[in-house]
């Protein structure tokens, strides 16, 4: 666990990290599920999301994996509202 990941508490949150499947977005991801957040990670590539939100819930976190494309809202509305 990092500094930042011991730091944070985020119980009772919700953060949705968008380009979640790879780069900085899923290096964001963990952190913030590790200090409480419900993560909703949403990027193109639904394999790779579904691999992170397996890792987060096996460690205890609550992720939901949202492919979809944020150029286009209504899935990811629909998703962070029932997340919510």
């Amino acid at each position: 666990m990092t500094t930042a990941e011991a730091t944070m508490d985020l119980d009772g949150q919700v953060a949705l990290v968008t380009g979640a499947s790879s780069g900085i977005g899923r290096a964001v991801a963990r952190p913030l599920a590790a200090g409480g957040a419900s993560v909703v990670l949403a990027a193109r590539r639904a394999e790779r999301l579904g691999d992170l939100a397996a890792e987060r819930t096996e460690t205890g976190a609550d992720a939901l994996a949202v492919p979809a494309d944020v150029t286009d809202e209504s899935p990811l509305h629909h998703h962070v509202v029932v997340q919510l």
